[in-house]
């Protein structure tokens, strides 16, 4: 009895972590939207794309998800159809190839007129893109200068990027410079690199062939035929680093739309050093699609985002880049966007789900927020199966929630067969969260013939940045939690520290016995949730006698966004 009690009562075991989404949203058009898809990648005519490419489609309004799905292909040249797996982030699209794709072959996708909004609004037509898949053999993938660029410095240094390592003899030998200039060259993986030895020509166009016979790095295929391609200098040379010129949004824009669909940051010339954030938002990190994208000339960062959280101040900070002379540009000033709508400390929308790691167990699971009804919702966790990286298919453990007012009610769960309701129901959060805020309360559910009391006080300990430590959010430093200045590294701002202590006890021959004790300590994020949980717990053996506490901790690995 007392190890069912133990596996299904704890109140440890809650895992809640929420990510940036919520039920606020602004009034929609008087009219109709008409649904289109407003942009795609890899884009419409896009070549080389890499064969384990996911495909994003965005539309310019809320699809009616169904429609959608049923009316859209993917397919081949001879129409053969490519299955896949869809996701729905707000109104952007994930399509997942059930396989990689093939090498040099051309993909329609194609989305039916049948498709409709959330409103039943037709599209207007059908929306049809194509891209090709790089070939088996290497290719050129990016130059820079690009091809046909002008004004280029005299000092500039050029470099080609391949799509695979490049064996160095082949590829140096018959290069061709025209005019022909002395120059070095700097084979780094894929990218190779021309230093000249004198600063090139005034106002002069200047053209560079890569023999065809220039073989990969692997499994010695060449590139099949000459690349060339040229640009023009300009008078003078280069003598600063490159250095930010414009956003868009502008940097401290409020009121931004939750579909803004992306963040573009523009730089005074080329930019090669992409190594990361000096600091950043997490939230941000964790709603950026596939990460940092340059445009084609190098010229601009593209973040592709997810639907972003309501009413949060979103930052991230670039720190310097470096041009392809090596030259270190200004700092990139911090940026900052606010979002349209109002707050939400603890999103709740159906069907979004999260992705947990418990560090000290190796134990992995996701939560998903189902069966939402008014202010009413269940969040369901999920255990893999024998491995770790199984489908989350077989539920563990059914939690009930209510929202009303200022109070967030934990309700009742159901564990197996085991099935409870709190009496009267648990007060889990209190908002505003405000540092020095507590609360505190008795509540009493059965289990079988059992009648269990917990006795359980809140406070807000503390309202400030919340770090994972580090980026990654592995273990390797001892330092797992720490508040931090937000401007150089990596945090969820302005999260609410909630200690939460409880004593549980079950109603055993005649008189309350002591069943278990534990002190939580819960980071509540805005726009995400719970983001990390370190607790202590206690039980006690039949005679009341405490035994030696355990101590665990979990922290979000990711999460999965269903708006």
């Amino acid at each position: 009895m007392r190890a069912l009690l133990l596996a299904t009562l704890a109140l440890t075991s809650l895992a809640l972590a929420l990510a940036s989404c919520s039920t606020g949203g602004s009034s929609g058009p008087s009219e109709p939207t008409i649904p289109e898809v407003i942009d795609i990648s890899p884009a419409d005519g896009a070549i080389h794309v890499q064969a384990w490419s996911r495909i994003y489609l965005r539309f310019n309004t809320d699809m009616d998800r169904a429609s959608v799905e049923g009316a859209l292909t993917l397919s081949t040249p001879d129409r053969a159809l490519v299955p896949h797996t869809a996701t729905w982030m707000g109104k952007l699209l994930e399509l997942e190839p059930a396989d990689q794709l093939e090498d040099e072959t051309v993909y329609t996708v194609t989305v039916g007129a049948g498709a409709t909004g959330s409103g039943g609004e037709p599209m207007a037509g059908e929306f049809v893109a194509t891209f090709t898949t790089r070939p088996s053999h290497p290719v050129v993938l990016s130059t820079i200068p690009a091809d046909g660029a002008d004004e280029v410095p005299r000092n500039a240094r050029i470099r080609v990027e391949f799509s695979e390592a490049m064996d160095e003899g082949s590829t140096a030998a018959g290069i061709v410079v025209d005019p022909p200039v002395g120059y070095t060259l700097t084979h780094d993986w894929n990218f190779l690199e021309f230093d000249f030895l004198d600063d090139l020509d005034a106002l002069t166009t200047y053209s560079i062939t890569i023999p065809g016979t220039a073989e990969g790095g692997g499994d010695g295929q060449t590139l099949g035929e000459d690349y060339v391609f040229g640009f023009t200098t300009g008078i003078g040379a280069d003598d600063e680093g490159p250095y930010a010129v414009s956003f868009d949004p502008p940097r401290g824009s409020r009121n931004v739309s939750r579909d803004l669909g992306e963040i573009v940051v523009t730089f005074s010339e080329p930019i090669v050093d992409m190594s990361g954030f000096d600091g950043i938002d997490m939230r941000f990190f964790g709603l950026i699609v596939d990460g940092m994208q340059l445009n084609e000339d190098q010229t601009a960062i593209i973040f592709r985002l997810r639907r972003l959280p309501p009413g949060e101040e979103l930052w991230f900070d670039l720190g310097t880049f470096e041009d392809l002379q090596g030259l270190v540009g200004e700092d990139t000033p911090p940026y900052s966007i606010t979002t349209a709508g109002g707050s939400e400390i603890f999103p709740v929308h159906e069907g979004d789900a999260w992705f947990y790691v418990d560090y000290d167990v190796g134990e992995s699971f996701v939560v998903r927020l189902e069966n939402s009804l008014g202010n009413r919702f269940d969040m369901i966790r999920y255990v893999p199966g024998d491995k770790v990286w199984d489908d989350f298919d077989e539920i563990s453990e059914i939690r009930h929630f209510l929202r009303s007012g200022d109070l967030l009610s934990w309700t009742g769960f159901v564990d197996g067969d085991d099935a409870s309701e709190f009496t009267p129901p648990l007060q889990w959060l209190r908002f505003p969260l405000q540092a020095g805020s507590a609360w505190s309360d008795s509540t009493e559910f059965m289990t079988g013939d059992y009648t269990i009391r917990v006795n359980y006080s809140c406070e807000v300990v503390d309202v400030a940045d919340y770090s994972p430590d580090p980026l990654a959010l592995s273990r390797e430093s001892e330092t797992l939690t720490r508040y931090i200045d937000r401007s150089t590294y990596s945090a969820f701002p302005d999260c609410a520290q909630v200690r939460f202590e409880y004593l549980m006890r079950v109603f055993w021959e005649g008189d309350w016995a002591p069943l278990e004790s534990g002190d939580q300590r819960n980071f509540f994020c805005p726009g995400v949730g719970l983001v990390h949980r370190e607790d202590i717990t206690t039980e006690y053996d039949v005679d009341g006698n405490p035994q030696t506490p355990e101590a665990s901790e979990f922290r979000i690995g990711g999460w999965m966004l269903d708006q």
